[in-house]
C-alpha cells in the first residue's frame, strides 16, 4: 500500500546523458506514483547559479519529455491497478472539474472523485474505485 512521490530536476548544470539515464532507471525501478518535475533554470542566490549552465534548453526539453512519457505509463499503471479496490478517502472539497462530485485523497495521496454530500467534507469515507485516468480516480461512496 505504500506509494512514493519525488521531485526531479532535469538539466541541472553538469548533468550528463549517463546521469539522466540513471535517473530514468531509478524512476522505473522505484515506480513513483507521481513526480513533481522541473527543467533546471538559474535561481540567483543559489550555489547552482554560480555553475555554468552547459545544457541547451532544447536538450533539457527532450529529456523532460522522455521522463514524463515514462512516468505517465507508471502512474497510469498504478491508477489502473486501483480499480475495484476500496480505499479510505479524506473528502476535501467539491470537485473542480466534475460538478456534483466531491474530491479527496486516499491514504496513498491519490486524488479520487466521488458522488457525496458536501457535509462529508473534512471526514474520512470509504470509496470503491470504479475508474482511472492518468491524473485521478473515480469511485462510489460506500455507505456504512
Amino acid at each position: 500500500g505504500l506509494l512514493l512521490t519525488s521531485d526531479i530536476i532535469v538539466g541541472f548544470p553538469g548533468e550528463t546523458e549517463e546521469d539522466f539515464e540513471q535517473t530514468l532507471d531509478l524512476i522505473q525501478k522505484v515506480g513513483y506514483a507521481s513526480l513533481f518535475t522541473f527543467i533546471y533554470s538559474k535561481r540567483d542566490g543559489t550555489p547552482a547559479a554560480r555553475m555554468q549552465d552547459n545544457i541547451p534548453h532544447s536538450e533539457k526539453a527532450r529529456r523532460m519529455n522522455h521522463l514524463l512519457a515514462i512516468q505517465e505509463k507508471i502512474s497510469n499503471g498504478i491508477h489502473q491497478s486501483m480499480v475495484g479496490k476500496t480505499v479510505r478517502v479524506l473528502a476535501e472539497a467539491p470537485a473542480k472539474n466534475a460538478p456534483g462530485l466531491l474530491t479527496g485523497r486516499s491514504d496513498e495521496h491519490l486524488v479520487i472523485d466521488f458522488a457525496g454530500d458536501e457535509a462529508l467534507i473534512g471526514q474520512f469515507v470509504e470509496v470503491n474505485i470504479t475508474g482511472a485516468t492518468l491524473r485521478s480516480l473515480t469511485g462510489n461512496l460506500i455507505n456504512k
